[in-house]
């Protein structure tokens, strides 16, 4: 009778504690826009990225330099997609092979500084997607970012926020 009890106690807490923290909006959220929807091949295509801070906390933002913008690439991993749908390897990187497969690996940094983002504010910052992967065929492709955040909780741990972006469509002539 006890496990009958505890199971109908444990159906009704489980959807309530769902429910409450599907309801809840991220404490981090990434936008990004492009200027135009169509671009001709080789002109340089400016990615702007927008992170804002909707928690009651100061997040750490890891800019190359907190006095610099257009290099959203150190703290955002763009990832662009083919018309079929196939992901595009980095080109600002390098190309490691191995068991025969080969990985790209994006540009690191070795000094970031970064930025605090108080809450409630904007951070407003932008890359060239077009020095991060090979957009010189014509095509048509889908942008999307990932923003990589710290949340300054103390302990040795570091408490990362990954604030997911929307995607974009647009067109290489």
């Amino acid at each position: 009778m006890l496990r009958h009890v505890e199971f109908i106690l444990c159906c009704a807490v489980v959807p309530f504690i769902c429910l409450s923290s599907a309801s809840q909006k991220p404490s981090a959220t990434l936008q990004i826009k492009l200027p135009l929807s169509e671009f001709e091949a080789g002109t340089p295509i400016r990615l702007d990225v927008i992170v804002r801070n909707s928690s009651s906390e100061d997040f750490h933002v890891w800019k190359a330099s907190p006095e610099v913008d257009g290099q959203a690439e150190a703290y955002v991993l763009p990832k662009v997609l083919d018309a079929h749908g196939k992901s595009l390897s980095r080109i600002d990187g390098i190309t490691v092979v191995r068991n025969g497969k080969k990985y790209s690996i994006g540009r690191q940094w070795l000094k970031r500084r970064g930025a605090i983002l108080k809450p409630a504010e904007e951070l407003h910052d932008f890359l060239i997607l077009s020095n991060l992967f090979d957009l010189t065929k014509p095509g048509t492709y889908v942008v999307s970012a990932v923003g990589e955040i710290t949340r300054p909780d103390p302990g040795p741990e570091i408490k990362w926020i990954a604030a997911q972006s929307n995607e974009i469509t647009f067109i290489v002539k």
